[in-house]
């Protein structure tokens, strides 16, 4: 993206900033990967406890594995330190990698516990058995719980798990990956979706292929113009490390090229705090509930 595109989106937009001063500001939450600080990451009850507790938005991960199954889980193979066996046995840290989902089928995937296993960096989890479903099961748990009324009042936050290292070994590359995701979108078009990716061969496909879906570009590190030029087109959500926002001015800045600025992941009082004061659209959180008091009580 050139720099004077990228100039003429900014007048543009800081006219229409200026038009929109004086609207309320509501800051959203997002449950990341449900509510993992509380349930098992990625399961079904852990979808369910968020929305109980009333978050606007559901942020999941998929990988598709080499039979066009789209499943949710935040790594492409058996991590070690939530998984067990199905026997029950624990899995060698040094050996996850070798349990590499995209060469297994679904029901396979299911029959790994992702949910008993004591966790140490989420010690509060309530352990249950639990496994990673599918994403059409995610959907179809939560109509049958909630209504489809559930589709209106939440949006789910989708990332594609892509890393180029892994094309072909650990996962489809990114044109079929994308593909294989847009053609599951149409069976649930209740669903209001937000497709985001660190891989930028993903973001530039899923642009390509479906102009008028919700991009969200993650980040984990260098600039906002270092990182915006790596694209060929202006995403509609920008979602950096929470570390990499130290100003308001900044926060600010990215807002007024139109994209929204979420920030990835803010657990602890201070940082919700602090991260609110920067001015953000929504916060990304293990502990939800956490999140919206704090931003209750800001208001």
């Amino acid at each position: 993206m050139n720099i004077l595109k990228l100039n003429l989106i900014l007048l543009c937009s800081i006219f229409l900033q200026a038009c929109q001063l004086n609207s309320p500001v509501k800051i959203s939450v997002q449950g990341h990967r449900g509510d993992r600080g509380n349930w098992p990451e990625n399961t079904l009850k852990a979808f369910k406890s968020a929305i109980d507790k009333g978050v606007d938005v559901i942020e999941l991960d998929i990988v598709i594995n080499k039979y066009d199954e789209i499943i949710v889980s935040h790594e492409p193979y058996m991590h070690s330190d939530y998984v067990l066996l199905p026997n029950g046995q624990p899995i060698h840290p040094n050996l996850h990698s070798n349990y590499n989902i995209y060469n297994m089928k679904l029901d396979s995937v299911q029959m790994y516990d992702t949910g008993s296993k004591f966790y140490s960096a989420f010690p509060k989890q309530i352990k249950i058995p639990s496994y990673k479903p599918g994403l059409g099961e995610v959907f179809e748990y939560l109509k049958e719980e909630f209504g489809t009324s559930v589709f209106q009042n939440v949006a789910f936050n989708i990332e594609l798990k892509s890393n180029p290292k892994e094309y072909g070994k650990f996962q489809h590359y990114p044109d079929k990956m994308v593909s294989v995701f847009l053609t599951f979108m149409k069976d649930y078009p209740l669903v209001k979706y937000t497709l985001q990716s660190f891989d930028i061969q993903i973001l530039e496909y899923a642009k390509a292929k479906k102009p008028d879906l919700t991009i969200s570009y993650l980040v984990s590190k260098g600039s906002f113009k270092e990182n915006l030029m790596k694209l060929s087109f202006l995403p509609d959500i920008y979602s950096p490390n929470y570390k990499l926002l130290t100003h308001a001015s900044e926060v600010r800045n990215i807002q007024e090229y139109g994209l929204k600025v979420i920030p990835w992941t803010v657990n602890d009082v201070e940082d919700i705090q602090y991260i609110i004061n920067l001015g953000v659209d929504e916060i990304i959180s293990d502990y939800p509930e956490l999140a919206l008091s704090i931003i209750k009580a800001s208001n």
